[in-house]
């Protein structure tokens, strides 16, 4: 559900604008989206970030500790909370810095207003500080997280993987508890590589320009970072990729749904049609309509539980 939530404040806030500033070149959506928006894409992506860190940690005790209690629905709460209090923290300076200020560049066409972290104070070791601190709370604790849990539990599978191979299962069963083990650990090796190589260019190019490191950015600055952005929004989508796609139960799943949704659509026409068949005047037994009719009324009332 947060990772819902999130997702879609990251869609509303950040794929809409984000194309259009990186085309137009300025800002063109006054000054309280100026501080709105920064301020809701560092919330979404820390919330994002948080989320997947909660999960790798519920299923490292899941697996690797199975004798604790699992987390109830008040741990749930407390934990949704406190993702989101953190991030509103985090990214509040975003809200106080960013300012709506016209510039003119020179040697350049571009003119107008533009949306940056204009206000930060003039000693430059507090932006330094700022941004090192977004990294760490963005970037390294999740990811250092994530690979400690998920490590954990490739070992664990691994282990009960060594046990079934000596065990008194058949070679069927043990071919099956193979392929099962290895999507297993493919599911978790990909979580961990997908989130780092999403994030992490969107993050070099933060660190340069946080440390003034920014020559790279010199041509075609603004294709550049709608690049990086845009391979960082991929994040959003890749979890529920490799959740179906990995995992049989989500996929049958999502083929019976289809098929419902096919014989429900065809079963109300075909009770519309019928209802067009149906005498509403009841004619005497023996007749040789009644016979048909009741005799396939009884087969519809069979098949679709008609009431009458």
């Amino acid at each position: 559900m947060i990772l819902l939530l999130s997702a879609k404040l990251l869609c509303i806030t950040a794929l809409p604008i984000t194309p259009v500033l990186a085309f137009v070149k300025r800002w063109l959506f006054g000054s309280l989206l100026c501080k709105l928006v920064p301020l809701c894409q560092g919330i979404s992506v820390l919330i994002s970030s948080y989320c997947l860190c909660f999960i790798a940690v519920d299923r490292y005790r899941s697996i690797v500790m199975p004798t604790r209690e699992p987390w109830t629905t008040y741990h749930a709460y407390s934990l949704m909370a406190i993702s989101w209090l953190t991030s509103a923290t985090v990214s509040s300076p975003l809200f106080v810095t960013q300012r709506l200020q016209p510039l003119a560049l020179e040697n350049t066409t571009l003119c107008g207003y533009f949306c940056g972290e204009y206000n930060w104070p003039a000693d430059n070791r507090i932006k330094l500080f700022y941004g090192s601190m977004l990294l760490i709370c963005q970037y390294l604790i999740p990811v250092t997280i994530m690979t400690f849990c998920y490590w954990k539990i490739l070992q664990k599978v691994r282990a009960d993987w060594i046990v079934a191979q000596h065990s008194m299962l058949t070679a069927a069963q043990q071919a099956q508890t193979a392929v099962r083990k290895r999507r297993v650990m493919y599911v978790l090796i990909l979580m961990v590589v997908v989130f780092m190589a999403s994030w992490l260019p969107l993050t070099i190019v933060n660190i340069f320009r946080d440390f003034g490191i920014e020559a790279f950015l010199d041509i075609q600055m603004y294709f550049k970072l709608l690049n990086v952005h845009a391979i960082a929004m991929t994040s959003i989508v890749w979890n529920p990729l490799l959740y179906f796609w990995m995992s049989k139960r989500h996929r049958q799943a999502f083929k019976e749904d289809m098929i419902g949704a096919g014989n429900n659509y065809r079963r109300n026409n075909d009770v519309r049609l019928t209802k067009r068949f149906v005498v509403t005047k009841t004619p005497q037994p023996g007749n040789l309509l009644y016979n048909q009719n009741h005799r396939h009324y009884r087969y519809l009332k069979q098949q679709f539980s008609l009431h009458g």
